[in-house]
């Protein structure tokens, strides 16, 4: 799980240097959440796939919003909702979500 301490707002440049070793995520427009969408082969394929995300969130504690359109576009949101902004924890589990395996589009 991660860490329980006080989790601080990180500045835009924070967030900008962090986000170079994340190169399939985006941020949003506002600057304040991590974006990553994937194409799944079908409807199962990103319901498995939404669901290994969804156990790694509950395991760390920490919880993305989930999207999932036109039965196979995948896209997650990641930010510390309580801080309406990016923290250290948004990457962290941004990160581990790149470490899984993703299926084939």
């Amino acid at each position: 799980m991660l860490s329980d301490s006080p989790t601080v707002r990180l500045p835009i440049d924070d967030v900008r240097k962090r986000l170079e070793r994340l190169p399939e995520w985006q941020l949003d427009s506002q600057g304040e959440r991590l974006v990553r969408s994937w194409k799944m082969q079908d409807f199962a394929a990103a319901i498995k796939f939404l669901n290994r995300i969804a156990e790694l969130a509950e395991v760390l504690g920490h919880h993305p919003d989930f999207h999932l359109e036109r039965y196979r576009h995948l896209r997650i949101e990641i930010w510390t909702h309580s801080l309406g902004g990016l923290t250290e924890r948004d990457f962290s589990l941004a990160a581990q979500i790149d470490a899984l395996e993703e299926p084939a589009a």
